[in-house]
C-alpha cells in the first residue's frame, strides 16, 4: 500500500483529537479514551515508518 501524506496527516488528527478527548473523558470512559489515544499514536507512527520505508 502506497503512503501518502494525506493518510499520515488524517492519522495525525486522530491522534491529535484522541489526545484532546482524554482531557474531557470522565473517570468511567477515561481508560477507553487512553487505549483510544494509544492506538491513533501507534497508527501514525506505523504510517511514518512505513512512507520512510517508501522513500
Amino acid at each position: 500500500m502506497k503512503i501518502d501524506n494525506q493518510m499520515i496527516e488524517e492519522a495525525k488528527q486522530c491522534w491529535l483529537i484522541a489526545l484532546e478527548q482524554m482531557k474531557w473523558a470522565d473517570k468511567d470512559r477515561l481508560e477507553s479514551a487512553i487505549l483510544y489515544a494509544t492506538a491513533c499514536e501507534k497508527r501514525y507512527m506505523a504510517l511514518l515508518q512505513a512512507a520512510r520505508e517508501q522513500g
